[in-house]
């Protein structure tokens, strides 16, 4: 009974944290005055990351080692949270290059390459080691092999890809504030521009940190995907999508 509750309760945060996604995308699509502007491009296309991310615990099954949906929902979650994750980096550092250069770089060929192709090679190398398996619990979609090798690899890439992100951001958002310090804005017009630059960059990042940086502590520090923790703080990364949808519709009022 305990089991069929919990798993009740992380279909039932991923359908709303999915939902939330959709209504970000669809924010993006259906509203010409926003859908051509760069940030609310990235800002969809780290909705579009969470989306693929959190589809998988949407559904009450986790399937098959070797079977088509195992194997797909397992890469889904390899990629779409990396994707996620990346366009938030590139996001902060947009708003970065915006405020203290007064431009946005022009290659977004680039960073679509690298924050959309990046995390597909990378999850694609993880089948080198195998076919992705059930875990040890039944709340974690289909995951690589539990061996030195395979574990390794998946340490080194996929959270070593996060905690590359995540210190990119904290080191832009130091310089930001140290640009703000000694380069105050002159106007009423730039102050307050440039408050909704430091707002949006410090909200971005911060719940990034908050809904992924315990669930990928306890992932590395417990084996098997077995432990209660990792079971709440799974839930937990799940809401990243709602968290983020729910800023953005507030700061985008």
């Amino acid at each position: 009974m305990m089991n069929s509750s919990f798993l009740t309760a992380i279909m039932t945060v991923a359908i709303i944290s999915v939902s939330s996604s959709l209504a970000v995308i669809t924010t993006w699509l259906f509203f010409p005055q926003m859908r051509y502007k760069l940030f609310m491009q990235i800002i969809a296309f780290i909705a579009i990351g969470d989306l693929i991310g959190n589809i998988p615990y949407v559904m009450p099954y986790r399937g098959t080692a070797g079977g088509w949906w195992c194997t797909l929902s397992g890469l889904m979650n390899f990629t779409g949270y990396p994707i996620e994750w990346m366009w938030t980096t590139t996001l902060i550092y947009f708003l970065y290059s915006l405020s203290v250069k007064g431009y946005v770089p022009y290659r977004l060929w680039l960073y679509h390459l690298l924050c959309w192709g990046v995390p597909v090679v990378l999850a694609l190398c993880s089948l080198s080691f195998g076919n992705l398996r059930a875990p040890d619990n039944i709340y974690e979609v289909c995951v690589i092999p539990i061996e030195v090798a395979p574990v390794a690899y998946h340490v080194v890439t996929y959270y070593g890809l996060f905690y590359a992100c995540l210190i990119t951001m904290v080191v832009l958002l130091v310089r930001l504030r140290v640009h703000m310090i000694h380069n105050p804005p002159d106007t009423p017009a730039k102050q307050r521009a440039f408050k909704v630059t430091i707002d949006a960059a410090r909200w971005y990042s911060w719940i990034l940190f908050v809904f992924w940086l315990p669930h990928n502590v306890t992932s590395v520090s417990t084996t098997g995907y077995s432990s209660h923790a990792y079971d709440i703080l799974l839930m937990w990364k799940v809401l990243h999508g709602t968290a983020t949808a729910v800023v953005f519709f507030v700061q985008s009022r």
